[in-house]
């Protein structure tokens, strides 16, 4: 590596990042976060029902059998 891909590597490296992706990216974190809280909420909601796996696998299997 000669001294100008060393210093074309340095630069690319300690470049700042595109303001609008870095925002695109918190905001799309955000919504994440907030659809992860609201499930959460649904979850631990006093009406939740809960399925127990093995019926709910055996209710898919039968469905979706050939």
């Amino acid at each position: 590596m000669d001294s100008r891909q060393a210093i074309a590597t340095l630069k690319s490296n300690t470049e700042r990042p595109d303001k609008s992706a870095a925002l695109k990216a918190t905001y799309r974190d955000a919504a994440l976060l907030r659809t992860l809280n609201d499930r959460l909420a649904e979850a631990n909601s006093p009406d939740a029902v809960w399925h127990d796996a093995e019926d709910v696998f055996a209710e898919l299997e039968a469905k979706y059998a050939r």
